[in-house]
């Protein structure tokens, strides 16, 4: 399980680049010795301005199948990917290309049709959407982008209507540690 350079920008030594964040520098070594002692697996990517200075891959995508991690894996973020959604989907609603109250079905083919004209983007974004979908295999391991982008679009597909739109999602509410008192002497 070494480190394989994928790139590293060949900016010169004076270019204000720190150099613990150059390849070989503190940084590179710090996440070597976590992926040699089996700590850490992936793809790491450093900017300075706007410009790479290090790109590096560490241990496998898929231990089993020998698939080692590159620049190209494509990763489950599962939930971490919430809040780039939610930027993604505010700025089109700012340049007026969608609206929040506009459904599912507006915009996607494909869903239930309780889902595709009940379930607007509003409820997508606060989880008030009121829909169960299947377990995520967030083990899996993707070849390429466009893999990923097919095995969700199916994915959220199979999604079915489990609460009416706008209803909070059905979570369990907290126990409390001490016991209920009554109000009867």
């Amino acid at each position: 399980m070494s480190a394989r350079p994928a790139r590293a920008d060949g900016a010169p030594a004076g270019a204000g680049i720190p150099s613990d964040a150059r390849p070989g520098g503190a940084y590179d070594r710090y996440v070597a010795k976590l992926a040699a002692e089996g700590r850490f697996s992936g793809v790491v990517l450093l900017s300075h301005r706007g410009r790479t200075v290090l790109s590096r891959s560490y241990g496998m995508a898929d231990k089993e199948k020998g698939i080692p991690n590159g620049e190209n894996t494509a990763f489950s973020l599962s939930s971490a990917g919430k809040p780039f959604h939610a930027v993604a989907i505010l700025q089109l609603a700012q340049r007026g290309q969608l609206q929040l109250s506009d459904t599912v079905g507006t915009h996607l083919t494909g869903y239930a049709k309780k889902i595709a004209e009940q379930v607007t983007i509003h409820h997508l974004l606060t989880g008030t959407s009121g829909m169960k979908t299947p377990d995520e295999d967030v083990q899996r391991t993707f070849q390429s982008r466009k893999e990923v982008h097919e095995f969700y679009e199916q994915w959220a597909r199979q999604a079915t209507p489990e609460a009416p739109p706008g209803a909070p999602a059905a979570t369990p509410a907290p126990r409390s540690p001490f016991p209920r008192r009554s109000s009867k002497p």
